[in-house]
């Protein structure tokens, strides 16, 4: 009984660490994820809901794959978006960010940007509710002044260890803001990794499984 008590907790730690397998570093972000535009300070728990876009140019087209597309808000400052991933990537540890600019007006191209993690039931209760943000990146977004149009701008890396299912990305600065009418860029992308989390069922047959075969082998001797 003890061997078997024994033998149950180091399969119990073995199925936890193969629950949460990591893959290699990519875009934590889909087409279609929750995505809503907000304005916010960096650290604050609320943020306003932004609607200062056309409705062609809306937050979504930030993580929609396609430089075809654009985010454009004419808040300009303090503004961008949050996203909640869903269950299947439900938990993504980010360290990198990278911008590519959009078809026109570089003066709109963000220079200043900041990435912070937290972890939210949508994107939209993450803006409304009392939402404690971990600050994750402040800094260059990447796009230098003279960067072409549908450039891809340098990959801005930073150290964090967290595990996050909702981020708020703000734009603070932009390359001319005082000759811009409004913030713009083509894509950005949150480059990091998933931890993948096997369905409870799948876990629970591979120990009973496993734990079958090692009773048979036992009446076996």
């Amino acid at each position: 009984m003890k061997m078997f008590m024994k033998f149950s907790c180091v399969l119990g730690t073995a199925l936890l660490v193969a629950a949460a397998s990591l893959q290699a570093q990519v875009d934590v972000t889909r087409p279609g994820d929750d995505i809503i535009g907000v304005a916010a300070l960096l650290g604050d728990q609320v943020s306003t809901i932004s609607t200062d876009y056309p409705g062609g140019e809306a937050p979504q087209y930030a993580i929609d794959g396609s430089v075809a597309t654009k985010y454009l808000n004419f808040t300009k400052v303090n503004v961008g978006f949050i996203v909640t991933l869903p269950e299947d990537r439900s938990l993504a540890n980010v360290t990198g960010i990278q911008f590519i600019s959009a078809n026109d007006a570089p003066e709109r191209d963000p220079i200043v940007v900041s990435l912070e993690g937290a972890n939210a039931a949508s994107a939209m209760s993450a803006a409304t509710a009392a939402t404690t943000w971990t600050t994750l990146y402040t800094g260059s977004s990447g796009l230098p002044t003279d960067i072409v149009r549908y450039g891809l701008g340098a990959i801005q890396t930073f150290d964090n260890e967290q595990y996050f299912n909702t981020y708020r990305l703000l734009v603070t600065d932009l390359q001319n803001t005082g000759g811009a009418n409004s913030v713009q860029f083509a894509e950005v992308q949150l480059l990091g990794s998933i931890a993948v989390i096997p369905e409870p069922g799948t876990g629970l047959l591979i120990g009973l499984g496993t734990l079958g075969m090692w009773g048979l082998r036992r009446r076996s001797r």
